[in-house]
């Protein structure tokens, strides 16, 4: 006898526990677990030691009086064991490092009464192996359960919960208990093997969270979760489901009440069980929800546009588990509209087919906890006002957004969690809806919509312009607002918005992805807008409006495109700016901004009333980036960090605005080729930064003003001789005169040529002669 006195004492190993001599002695060997949980790699039996258990008395016992669990967490090698469970003992393989792992359990009459859980590995129970008082058995997703060569192995199970596999083979007689005790829960990737010939008798199924109405289903395939050629008998003691099709022969009376109306008349409908399946077929246009009514289902194939809608303000409609199918029955596309009010109160999956439209154009209200799923190639529209309190799942469809999408609870998904790179980017928001547009011709628009809380878009188009890639649109003519964050996960493709619209973001957006947006007019009023991922934000002939701090990202503006910074820091040293085509500006409206990196071609304009500027910072060390672009209004530049090279090739302010901002550089490089900087007043050189001068001169010998100071360089080429009204050296004036560095031309002052170096000069104060004629 082996009794333990703790927990986990071995933690894997292989426990053989086996009787000396023959089984048919009566004596026995015990392992006691006394209630302590233990954990091994594997049970194995001595076959030196102990006869063939085929025949004769169990002779080893795995006993615990009180509950306790004995774990296996498998080996590279597997194992069979003759040993008898017994007492308060659970069993649990889990063998999550050797999936392939096969723990075989033969010829045992196991009495213990706890529970039986694979979680991972298999588990098979052989040669009249059986466990009937279990009352729970549980096969986790990588878990394999297979049963053999008995009969009532789990004659005591209430409750069997499979996300993995079992599989009943053939000579597996009964398995289950037959009184219809019990309740199968079949997860969606579950596979149950019932093979022909074998009936299982239970009280209740479940599959993917739906829970079956009392019938018989065959292990066919039809459910994907139940194969193998038997058969699952549920009877729950409960009424028995009524369909019915709509025929509205009730004439003016249009009530889902009057029995007329339906094919199941003279017999009037019930739906206050939630077991009534209505299909709306023929018979007009229109049904009437008469008082608060329960559907366990609900099918459009009207060859006309159909409404079901709210006889008075008091009426709604609740929808149950087998949700909803629409379909057009002919090649023109049919609309059916649900105005009356609607409830959604568990899972259910909604499928709408090609050419057929479902509009929920009354309040849906969508319980918390549950998940909304819809297929097919047919659109689905919100028009009225609803509260989705748990989110849904909307795949391989078009989706319309045109009224509110209100989301005060929990969503079954989860909350969004981290965005981003930043801390600032933790939102502790939650899902409204996953949405997936990776179906081709698939649409997701939004249409005056109003949605409270957060939306996760998967979209199409990983990483191209092409317009076949439309997958998210924005509705001309029309204000939608995001309340909660915005996200689009992977394949960004294209998003289109209609002329006269706008899309406002009141706590944010992240592009995920690449993303290339047509006609676009974002504002951004709260939170942070991100795009760094890919490619970044192509804005084509758009419009983004940031009234809030702490966006970044890679921003592409492309033919005219606006990118409006309301807010200091509305982009941040995270940011790399690209002004593309023609005319692309950035106005920083009198706000500091900051990138890390900055390109633009030469009709790209920068502006922004004083004390605006840019802040460059950090950019690639090897590599020298252009703009060509200008820096009007009272705009001004300011190259930061410590490495990198922006070189201003272009005639960056120009006369017509001679209030332009300060030219700066406190770290990295800052090269004036054609550029000239004629209207600004300062050029700041200090910190560890280079300005280099080239080509031509660049400041006004009117007004410019040089300042100098730390380690600061102004590198000037040979032969060129810039001209400043003023310089000052860290803070002090200096005298007119000409300066420079040790290469300078001889005559040239050398008292600051720390602070220069090329052999080019610059001249500061009034050149030439003065005459007084008295």
């Amino acid at each position: 006898m082996l009794a333990f006195s703790a927990e986990d004492v071995f933690h894997g190993g292989v426990l053989v526990v086996s009787k000396n001599g023959n089984y048919t002695d009566t004596a026995k060997t015990r392992v006691d677990l006394c209630g302590y949980d233990q954990t091994f790699s594997a049970l194995d039996y001595n076959t030196t030691q102990s006869s063939s258990p085929a025949s004769g008395a169990d002779g080893s016992w795995i006993y615990s009086a009180s509950p306790a669990t004995l774990t296996l967490i498998g080996s590279s090698t597997s194992y069979t064991g003759w040993q008898r469970f017994c007492g308060a003992v659970s069993l649990v393989l889990d063998a999550a490092d050797y999936l392939s792992f096969v723990q075989t359990l033969s010829y045992r009459a196991h009495t213990m009464t706890g529970s039986l859980r694979v979680t991972n590995g298999t588990l098979a129970l052989a040669n009249s192996t059986t466990f009937k008082n279990v009352p729970e058995v549980h096969v986790s997703t990588n878990g394999t359960l297979t049963v053999a060569g008995s009969t009532s192995c789990f004659f005591g199970v209430t409750n069997l919960v499979v996300d993995g596999t079992l599989t009943f083979a053939a000579d597996a007689v009964t398995p289950l208990p037959t009184d219809y005790s019990t309740v199968i829960r079949l997860g969606r990737d579950a596979t149950l093997t019932v093979p022909s010939g074998t009936t299982l008798r239970v009280k209740d199924l479940y599959v993917d969270g739906v829970r079956h109405d009392s019938d018989t289903y065959a292990a066919d395939g039809s459910i994907a979760q139940l194969v193998g050629g038997g058969a699952v008998v549920v009877d729950n003691g409960e009424v028995a489901v009524v369909d019915a099709t709509w025929t509205g022969l009730g004439g003016a009376d249009l009530s889902a009440k009057t029995a007329a109306n339906w094919s199941i008349a003279p017999a009037v409908p019930d739906f206050t069980k939630g077991k009534f399946r209505a299909t709306f077929a023929s018979g007009g246009s229109r049904a009437e929800v008469d008082g608060s009514l329960k559907f366990l289902k609900l099918g459009f194939s009207a060859a006309n546009d159909f409404e079901l809608a709210a006889a008075d303000g008091s009426s709604s409609a609740e929808l149950l588990a087998e949700g909803l199918v629409a379909s057009a029955p002919g090649a023109e596309a049919r609309k059916y509209v649900i105005s009356a009010p609607l409830a959604l109160s568990v899972g259910q999956t909604w499928s709408i087919a090609t050419n057929a439209t479902v509009e929920l154009a009354g309040d849906m209200d969508v319980a918390s906890g549950m998940r909304l799923t819809a297929e097919g190639d047919g659109a689905l529209g919100i028009s009225g006002e609803s509260t989705i309190a748990a989110g849904a799942t909307i795949s391989n469809r078009l989706f319309y957004v045109t009224g509110t999408l209100a989301t005060p609870g929990h969503v079954d998904q989860g909350p969004i969690g981290y965005w981003g790179s930043s801390s600032s980017y933790v939102i502790n928001d939650q899902y409204v809806m996953r949405v997936f547009r990776d179906v081709p011709g698939s649409l997701l628009s939004f249409s005056n919509a109003v949605v409270e809380k957060a939306v996760w878009t998967r979209g199409r188009g990983a990483s191209t312009a092409a317009e076949t890639d439309r997958w998210l649109a924005f509705a001309p003519n029309s204000t939608n607002v995001f309340k909660g964050a915005f996200y689009i996960a992977t394949a960004g493709g294209h998003v289109v918005q209609g002329a006269n619209s706008l899309v406002a973001f009141e706590r944010g957006a992240i592009l995920g992805v690449t993303t290339y947006g047509e006609n676009i007019n974002f504002e951004v009023r709260g939170g942070a807008f991100d795009c760094g991922t890919g490619s970044g934000f192509y804005l084509l002939n758009s419009k983004l409006k940031l009234m809030s701090s702490g966006s970044s990202g890679k921003f592409r503006l492309v033919g005219g495109s606006f990118l409006d910074c309301c807010a200091h820091a509305a982009i941040t040293n995270n940011t790399a700016l690209y002004l593309l085509g023609n005319a692309s500006t950035i106005d920083m409206h009198g706000y500091t901004q900051f990138v890390m990196h900055l390109e633009g071609e030469a009709n790209a304009v920068i502006t922004g009333e004083c004390p605006a500027k840019l802040c460059v910072g950090n950019m690639n060390s090897d590599t020298a980036y252009n703009y060509y672009g200008r820096f009007t209004a009272g705009a001004g530049l300011l190259k930061t960090g410590t490495s990198g090279t922006l070189v201003l090739a272009g005639y960056t302010s120009v006369r017509e605005h001679p209030t332009c901002g300060d030219l700066g550089v406190e770290g990295g490089t800052l090269r004036m080729t054609n550029a000239t900087w004629m209207n600004g007043t300062n050029v700041c050189v200090s910190g560890s930064g280079t300005l280099e001068l080239k080509n031509r001169r660049h400041f006004n010998k009117n007004f410019s003003v040089l300042r100098i100071s730390g380690s600061g360089v102004v590198d000037i080429e040979e032969g060129l001789c810039e001209k400043v009204y003023a310089m000052y050296v860290d803070g002090s004036p200096v005298p007119t005169g000409t300066y420079g560095g040790a290469s300078a031309p001889e005559g040239t002052d050398k008292t600051y040529a720390a602070h220069f170096s090329g052999s080019g000069t610059v001249r500061v104060g009034d050149v030439g002669f003065m005459v007084t004629v008295k």
